[in-house]
């Protein structure tokens, strides 16, 4: 337990990825959110608004397929966004899509801000992903 809060961060190294299959002009968008606080020992929690995701570019990475310049990590997410509410991802704007399809990824960051006089031990949460098509 310590006496000042903390922040720790780290890096995902599997892909939230969208597979855009259809290649239509209609677009669509995906979300992250946590479905509650983290749990921890003896019922200990950290707030849902304590745990945050960022990425470092708007770009995203091509899996596979063909490149779209569409398909686009949501601009609020260069910096960290608490996850206590459902936060835009990976988008492709409804638009001329020209029947470009493939799987587009991106590898965010997070980061947990543990209050002052936390219990010390293992938290965990579920991470809720989304996709909604436009």
């Amino acid at each position: 337990v310590s006496s000042s809060a903390q922040t720790v961060t780290g890096a995902f190294t599997s892909y939230f990825s969208v597979e855009d299959l259809k290649g239509n002009n209609s677009g669509y968008y995906t979300t992250v959110q946590l479905s509650g606080n983290l749990v921890g020992p003896g019922g200990a929690t950290i707030n849902d608004e304590n745990v945050a995701m960022s990425t470092t570019t708007t770009g995203v990475t091509v899996i596979t397929g063909t490149t779209n310049p569409r398909v686009v990590v949501h601009n609020g997410m260069i910096a960290f966004q608490s996850l206590d509410s459902a936060r835009t991802l990976i988008k492709r704007d409804t638009a001329a899509n020209f029947g470009v399809v493939g799987h587009y990824g991106t590898l965010p960051h997070m980061q947990v801000l543990i209050p002052a006089w936390t219990a010390v031990g293992t938290y965990t949460g579920t991470l809720v992903y989304t996709l909604y098509e436009n």
